[in-house]
């Protein structure tokens, strides 16, 4: 059985995609559905869809937004290595 989503829950996903993103968001209810918004309404990130799949996208989201930010200190320290040096990479 799937764990029901209350407001709460997407409360603390927007609160942690907001500051990964350093983006205000907000959930706008309408017509018995959600959608991910910027915070004054003004743009739109989501299609209408129920408390989970908007949770699930801001999840997505934040995943994203985390992952990349992961390549690019990647990426900084791979360009900071001189010819003789090597990358260890410990598989989690």
């Amino acid at each position: 059985m799937a764990y029901r989503i209350k407001q709460s829950d997407l409360d603390r996903a927007i609160s942690i995609l907001s500051n990964d993103s350093r983006v205000e968001y907000g959930i706008d209810k309408a017509y018995g559905g959600y959608k991910l918004v910027s915070k004054d309404g003004s743009r739109e990130f989501s299609k209408r869809g129920t408390k989970r799949e908007i949770y699930d996208h801001i999840w997505v989201a934040i995943e994203v937004i985390r992952n990349n930010r992961c390549v690019d200190q990647i990426n900084r320290y791979h360009s900071n290595l001189t010819n003789g040096q090597r990358i260890m990479v410990k598989e989690v």
